[in-house]
Formats: C-alpha cells, structure tokens, sequence
C-alpha cells in the first residue's frame, strides 16, 4: 500500500469546539511496517505453519500409519489443522495488511486545543486529547515519526491455583499484572513539523535561533520562556550490579566447564563421530557463555552511552538512542521534593508516576529520575532551585 495524500479540512468540522482551529492535518504511513518484536511474530508464525504442513502431511498420508483413520477424524483434525495454518498465516502476512489498511483510513489533526485522531473503519472511531502544560510529549523522530501523548496503564487479572494444607485444598489466588498502551501519532512523514505545532499549542514556538536541525540541539524542544538550566549524560564506566556479577559468575563457570571438555574433545585419540558432535555442542555452550557475560556488561555501557539529560526551569528531559530514538519530556510538579541518591553513581530524582505492581496488582509510585550521575549534588541543587521556583508560583495561583 502506498502513502496517502492529507485529509480534507471539512472531515474536522463535526469535531471542533467554538473558536477551535485546525493547525495541522496529516495521515500515518499505508505501507507496510515492522515494528520491535515483530521478527518474534513471524517467526512463530513461519513455525505454526511448518507443524501444521507437516502434520497434515502425515494425517492425510494415504500410507503410514495414519491410512487408517475414520474419515470423521481426519475431517476434525483438518479443520484444526487449517486453522492453525491461518493463524500462522496471519502471524506472518496479514497482521501487517491488516494494518496498513488501517492507517490508511486514519486521520490525525492538531488544533490550538486538543490532539484529534479519526478512524473510519468498519465502525468509526473518534479520540480527541486536551495539550495542555501538563502533557508529557514522546517524540521519536525518523523518516516515519511518532509522537505520543497519553500513556494508559491497563491491569490485566491473573488466577492462579495453588495446593495447601495437608487435605490437598485449592486456594484460588489472583494476581494482576501492569502494561501500558502509548496513544499519539505514529508513521508519519512530517513528523518534525507536527511535533513543533503540538509544542507550540502547549503554550511555546519551536526555538532554532542557531540554525541547527531538528534534534541536534536542545533549544530545538525548549517552550516559549523556558530556559535551558543543566544537560548532561549517565556515566559510562563499568556498572557494578548484583544482576552482572551473578550472571557473570554463573557464564564463567559454564565456561569453565564446557571449555576444558570441548578442548578434550577434538583432542582426543577415540575421534569419532559422537566425540566432534559432543565436543561441537560443547564449544557452542562455550561461546555462549561467552558472549552471554559480554552481553551483561556492554549493553549496559551502551545503553547509557546512548542517553542524554536536560534540565529547565520547567521541566526534565531524558532522550534515549538506543533500540531507536526517543524524547520523554516530564514537568516538574508543585509541591514535589526532589531526591538525591549517593552512591558509586548518584541519582536524582525530579518526579514520579503511578505504577502497579506486575504479579500482586498493588498501586504504587515509580520515582523518575536521571540516573548513573557523577556529579548528582550540581543537578540536585539546581533541581531543587527550581522546585522551589514552580512550588511559589502555584501558591501564588491559589
């Protein structure tokens, strides 16, 4: 599917509130698109559809041992079968037509209110959301950017069953787990364009008074009167944690054992075989092990490598480029004391949200803040300046 033309202003006008205009209008990309995770997908799909085509394979085989199966059965394990292929199927082609075609049919619009989306679909389907100085905007810039603005916690009920005392009786317990669903603008071709009128309805103009592209600089995402306080980045050093040096003991051992044995293996004078597979599966354990306890540490280097701070006098920025790039913007809230956590690297920390426990469901708070500092007293002093500056103002607001 290809790329659409933007929609008609006149699709708003049944949507819009007095004295509301729209400011930008466009559509996300028709063509197909994979996402993070989607290998994952079609490589269950592409399995689904291999055991299905062999298992009809087998039962429809008119020699073997399954010739001799009722009709009736063979009739019910097809119909399985086929729909296991389909699912498969689907897993691996359809999902993605399936989409496309629905963002085909979408439309998205910023007014100097609200951010509106419309779907015409089988059903048509209609969000709006206010943008306001409160909003806390995702920009994940590309050629098909994304922009989102809502994050929706949704709790997902687990009952499990568990076996006490000594009569054997079933306890029903159930547990909840926590996942959260991005709303915004995704794949679309202006993206850049689209992101600074959301900032400017949000109450500021895009500032570029340096000429440099967008997402180069901070200024590029500063609101009008914001100030550009502090910026800077985790340190990248070697990380200490009690996850690293577990994993890394355990890699060590197995490679202290498969090492030795795949070593004795292709040495050995009874070659056979048996032997160079075994010493072959040995030396693969080995380079696993390896790579494993690499792993552990380098991702962690390179994740905070590929991670940058900013600090206004408004809010806090954490941009990440790491697995692809993103923005998260958070304004600092009246009335909450900033937190400073010394350590081996200092953390401070500048807001919190709501977050569920994943296996009790149990409501709590998650502390944001910028982790893996060197120097976290600067930014501690600077944070709390500024706490103080926002806590005076909403006072003065009463």
């Amino acid at each position: 599917m290809t790329d659409q033309a933007a929609p008609s202003s006149d699709i708003w006008a049944p949507y819009l509130k007095e004295g509301e205009e729209v400011l930008w209008q466009g559509r996300p990309s028709g063509a197909f698109h994979m996402r993070r995770g989607d290998g994952w997908t079609i490589v269950g799909g592409l399995f689904a559809m291999l055991v299905t085509g062999f298992m009809a394979s087998v039962v429809f085989s008119s020699t073997g041992f399954t010739s001799n199966l009722p009709l009736a059965f063979k009739i019910f394990f097809g119909i399985m079968l086929l729909f296991g292929f389909v699912v498969g199927l689907y897993m691996v082609t359809l999902r993605f037509y399936f989409d496309a075609v629905k963002r085909g049919k979408t439309c998205y619009a910023i007014t100097n209110q609200r951010a509106l989306s419309l779907t015409k679909a089988r059903k048509k389907t209609f969000k709006e959301e206010p943008l306001n100085a409160a909003t806390n905007l995702d920009y994940v810039p590309g050629a098909l950017a994304s922009i989102y603005y809502k994050k929706v916690a949704k709790r997902v009920a687990h009952r499990n069953e568990s076996t006490s005392g000594h009569a054997g009786a079933r306890k029903r317990r159930t547990t909840y787990s926590t996942t959260y669903i991005y709303e915004g603008f995704e794949l679309i071709s202006d993206g850049a364009v689209a992101y600074q009128t959301m900032l400017g309805v949000i109450g500021a103009k895009l500032a570029n008074p340096d000429g440099a592209k967008s997402g180069e600089a901070w200024q590029d995402f500063l609101l009008e009167g914001e100030a550009l306080l502090w910026e800077g980045a985790p340190a990248t050093g070697p990380r200490p944690t009690k996850f690293g040096i577990v994993f890394s003991v355990l890699g060590l051992i197995v490679m202290a054992i498969a090492g030795p044995t795949a070593m004795r293996a292709f040495t050995s004078e009874y070659g056979g075989a048996e032997v160079m597979v075994f010493g072959t599966v040995a030396a693969v354990v080995f380079l696993l092990a390896l790579a494993f306890v690499a792993a552990i540490w380098l991702v962690d280097i390179r994740k905070r490598k590929a991670t940058r701070y900013a600090l206004t006098n408004k809010r806090a920025f954490v941009a990440k480029a790491f697995g692809g790039r993103n923005m998260l913007t958070f304004s600092i809230q009246p009335f909450f004391r900033p937190l400073l956590l010394e350590g081996y690297t200092d953390e401070v920390t500048f807001g919190e949200e709501d977050w569920f426990h994943p296996k009790t469901g149990a409501k709590t708070k998650r502390a944001l803040s910028f982790k893996y500092l060197k120097d976290g007293k600067e930014v501690y002093d600077i944070i709390t300046r500024v706490s103080t500056a926002i806590d005076a103002e909403a006072e003065a607001q009463k």
